[in-house]
């Protein structure tokens, strides 16, 4: 068993994650890893802690959220349009 350990962040690190890669994928890995300039554990880690979220909306979601949209969008291009100098 690993020993149990504290990040800088407080949280406790005793769980090892391991799988195999070959030469040219671990060469790719820790040249992402240096560029970030991380380590290829904290490197691995942030790129799994990504997360995307999508939403689709309902129906009736959208036919409420449809026209708010499109004010929100008149508004930006008002305040886009707008001389700097007023």
């Amino acid at each position: 068993m690993t020993k149990k350990t504290v990040d800088k962040h407080g949280s406790w690190r005793h769980i090892f994650v391991g799988f195999d890669v070959s030469n040219a994928e671990y060469e790719e890995i820790r040249r992402r890893a240096a560029e970030k300039v991380m380590s290829i554990p904290v490197y691995m880690a942030e790129c799994l802690s990504v997360k995307d979220v999508k939403v689709k909306p309902s129906r009736r979601a959208y036919e409420i959220l449809t026209p708010l949209i499109a004010q929100i969008n008149d508004g930006i291009e008002r305040i886009g349009g707008r001389d700097e100098s007023q």
